[in-house]
């Protein structure tokens, strides 16, 4: 509030034109110090146009954002290269834009242009990796992070060239949609199919994975009332040492067990720690099919 002893706002208030040329604020003219020039119609109107406008920007950004998505799947459908993807681009800008010079500023005139757009959405590079899989180890593979890294098994350079999404990234874009985190839910909002209490055992009707009966055998990993033992690493040499091998140990007065490690020997002297089911954790059940890695049949095959 304004007073007879001038504050910086009241100053500011007289010596600024843009707030009418005020001559004082003082405690008599309080009620002129509540007037701003924005409650004029004409500043009000400025202001709505100006948000009317960014609203329109935004919008034919995201539609931007659209067209240059749909042009990268033409070109991975097309399985085509860097430049035919610029090829693309120049061609999907005559269509999109028509010659709209403000359409034409907001589109991309090539693929670093292009990804600096898409980083905005989230977008990250892949990790390059190089995989040998030469017939001198049909047995065994190596991963390269670099293209003149050798294969530890050959001696080679990685021939297959490959690009990787690691897990924390993919999960990060799954969550970032509302529809997709619903899917990933879907088993908690039919949790009555598959935990104890309601149901014993599977569900009767099998329609979703979490009907079968391996969904209900691990069904403590998301009822938040299950607690189990976490497993534990030896200091030694790394193995892992199992919750069953932790409990059947010798238990100590304070608590902790002294486990002896199957691998090397080394007694541990572990205080055990536990955790919690949890809905939204994610369970990578794995399985062996003998599925081709690379689309096609050949010497080499892989289980999940």
């Amino acid at each position: 509030m304004c007073s007879d002893r001038e504050t910086p706002s009241c100053v500011n208030m007289e010596t600024n034109e843009d707030f009418g040329g005020r001559a004082s604020c003082s405690s008599e003219e309080t009620s002129d110090c509540y007037q701003h020039p924005n409650n004029s119609s004409s500043n009000l109107d400025s202001v709505e146009e100006n948000n009317d406008n960014s609203d329109e920007t935004s919008t034919e950004k995201q539609d931007v954002i659209c067209a240059l998505l749909k042009a990268l799947m033409l070109v991975e459908q097309m399985e085509g290269s860097l430049a035919d993807f610029e090829d693309v681009l120049a061609f999907s800008k005559e269509l999109y834009c028509k010659n709209d010079e403000h359409l034409m500023r907001l589109w991309p005139k090539n693929w670093n242009e292009t990804k600096k757009i898409l980083r905005d959405c989230g977008y990250k590079d892949p990790r390059e990796l190089y995989i040998c899989l030469d017939d001198s180890h049909i047995t065994q593979w190596d991963v390269m992070e670099t293209p003149d890294a050798l294969c530890r098994h050959c001696g080679k350079k990685g021939a297959i060239k490959y690009y990787y999404l690691g897990l924390p990234e993919k999960i990060q874009h799954w969550c970032e949609d509302p529809i997709m985190c619903q899917k990933m839910m879907g088993h908690w909002h039919e949790r009555e199919h598959w935990m104890t209490g309601v149901h014993e055992g599977p569900h009767n009707t099998f329609k979703e994975v979490w009907d079968g009966s391996r969904f209900n055998e691990l069904k403590w990993f998301w009822d938040p009332a299950c607690e189990w033992m976490l497993p534990v690493r030896c200091n030694f040499c790394t193995a892992v040492i199992s919750a069953d091998e932790i409990q059947s140990s010798t238990y100590n007065e304070d608590g902790s067990y002294s486990v002896d490690c199957e691998e090397c020997g080394t007694r541990v002297h572990h205080h055990p720690q536990y955790a919690r089911g949890e809905p939204r954790n994610l369970a990578f059940i794995g399985h062996w099919d003998g599925w081709q890695p690379f689309g096609y049949p050949g010497s080499h095959s892989c289980g999940e």
